[in-house]
């Protein structure tokens, strides 16, 4: 997993946030993004390769955060049960409101 908070005290992060991710434009197609409601000012949450690599993605005020969480492989492999993907994404954007009310402190 990686966490990022990036502040910006002089600059507008916006052009930072609509940036694309190193990581999609490392692989080939991109991936399926969507928008994470009631999270920061804008929030979206990126599905790469599959459902293998999640990157969450938020603007809120002067910083940008982003949590990415990945496996090699999320589907059922010897023995271990299956990943809930969903489960995973629920516990990024819990985890991201935590911190970054952790951060306001």
């Amino acid at each position: 997993m990686v966490v990022e908070a990036d502040p910006h005290k002089k600059t507008d992060p916006s052009a930072e946030f609509d940036a694309p991710s190193p990581h999609n434009l490392a692989s080939a197609g991109g991936g399926r993004t969507g928008a994470v409601p009631d999270l920061g000012e804008r929030a979206v949450m990126t599905a790469m390769a599959g459902d293998n690599w999640l990157i969450l993605k938020v603007l809120d005020g002067g910083a940008v955060f982003t949590v990415e969480a990945g496996a090699d492989n999320f589907a059922e492999t010897n023995g271990r049960a299956a990943t809930d993907v969903d489960a995973v994404r629920a516990a990024m954007i819990e985890d991201m409101r935590e911190l970054m009310a952790t951060l306001k402190k």
